[in-house]
């Protein structure tokens, strides 16, 4: 842990040394030189901004955020169904510990089939 705090504090040092070394410069620069400097800069700036940037920037917003968009709307509905279907099992086991379950009546039991086989065999 000492050694990190240590790299830390020299790195600040660091920093220190060298942007004072170029405010130096910048002071001794006279404001027409200044001028022209940050003339060039903006130049350069806005060059990259203009071939770098700006493409980056219209590729991520057409391609990426909206397959970032449809994943997680994908993500969201299977979440939902899961989310449905543990409610509906967690509802049918109260129904059972309650003892209100629902009896089947399907095959012969049925009130139905029961119907159907008596006019058979008459």
């Amino acid at each position: 842990m000492t050694f990190f705090i240590t790299t830390f504090i020299l790195s600040g040092v660091g920093i220190a040394a060298i942007l004072s070394r170029q405010a130096l410069k910048i002071r001794k620069l006279s404001d027409r030189k200044l001028k022209s400097k940050v003339l060039l800069n903006a130049d350069f700036f806005k060059k990259i901004l203009e071939y770098y940037f700006v493409p980056i920037y219209n590729f991520w917003d057409m391609k990426i955020v909206p397959k970032i968009y449809h994943r997680g709307e994908k993500t969201t509905h299977r979440i939902r169904l899961y989310m449905l279907k543990a409610e509906r099992k967690l509802l049918n086991f109260t129904y059972y510990i309650k003892g209100k379950r629902e009896i089947k009546t399907n095959g012969t039991t049925s009130e139905f089939i029961r119907n159907l086989n008596d006019k058979i065999k008459k």
